[in-house]
């Protein structure tokens, strides 16, 4: 199966692949990576946790500005004018 991009894949603890690209979900994976980061105590484990911090932030912006456009998207659909065809 091809994973869509954007999708973050993650194993439930049952073992069941699960995918999430709702912005909070990200937002939530950033703030625990910050907290793993202030909690760590050798150099290369807390740039780590901040890279992922920063990667979670941007994957969560990039959700929020597809729903954003999807939004946009169905609302000109759902007031664009109906043609009839002949």
């Amino acid at each position: 199966m091809a994973i869509p991009s954007g999708v973050a894949i993650f194993l439930c603890r049952n073992g069941d692949a699960t995918m999430s690209n709702d912005a909070a979900f990200f937002r939530q994976q950033a703030i625990l990576q910050r907290t793993a980061a202030g909690e760590a105590t050798l150099n290369n484990v807390r740039e780590q946790c901040e890279r992922a911090a920063a990667s979670w932030e941007v994957m969560a912006s990039r959700a929020e500005r597809t729903e954003k456009l999807r939004a946009d998207r169905e609302a000109k659909v759902q007031h664009a004018p109906i043609v009839a065809a002949e």
